[in-house]
């Protein structure tokens, strides 16, 4: 029982550190055809949206501190991920250990997904009314991995991005 248990809690922590380095794989293809990435650059939003350079500066402000906060994030994953690969291994088994662990990196998702809507929340809060209509547009419905984003035919093709986007 004990082995099993062992063998188990192995074979979780693997999977744990696994998932948590995914490659992204090819880009999907987008209803019209092509294919499709993430979506437009910073820049392209950007002139879609007729954002100003003030509106520009203070996105490109926020999106800065969210990515710093993220860089904190993931050092702190690493290291959770590390201990928690040590527990696994170690020549008995800390179920209590390993459940404080697991709740840390799970405390750390919610930290990134929370983050990321506040962060959304400070942009929209820089936008307009007309703006936020439609970056609305730009969000992925549920169920959607990504909205079809505008091909050039629709203004979607942009200049370079501005300095810091």
């Amino acid at each position: 029982m004990k082995s099993t248990v062992l063998v188990v809690s192995a074979i979780t922590v693997i999977f744990a550190a696994v998932s948590g380095h995914a490659v992204p794989g090819p880009a999907l293809p987008s209803p019209r055809g092509e294919e499709r990435g993430a979506g437009p650059s910073h820049g392209e939003l950007a002139r879609m949206l007729e954002l100003t350079e003030t509106q520009q500066q203070q996105v490109a402000a926020i999106l800065s501190e969210e990515r710093a906060q993220e860089d904190l994030r993931r050092q702190k994953e690493k290291a959770l991920r590390r201990e928690l690969r040590e527990v696994g291994e170690a020549a008995s088994f800390d179920e209590q250990a390993a459940r404080k662990l697991s709740r840390a990196l799970a405390d750390l998702d919610a930290d990134r997904m929370v983050g990321h809507l506040k962060t959304r929340h400070r942009i929209d809060l820089l936008l307009t009314a007309s703006q936020r209509a439609q970056a609305k547009r730009f969000r992925p419905e549920k169920g959607q991995l990504r909205p079809p984003w505008p091909g050039p035919e629709e203004g979607g093709a942009a200049p370079a991005a501005p300095e810091g986007w």
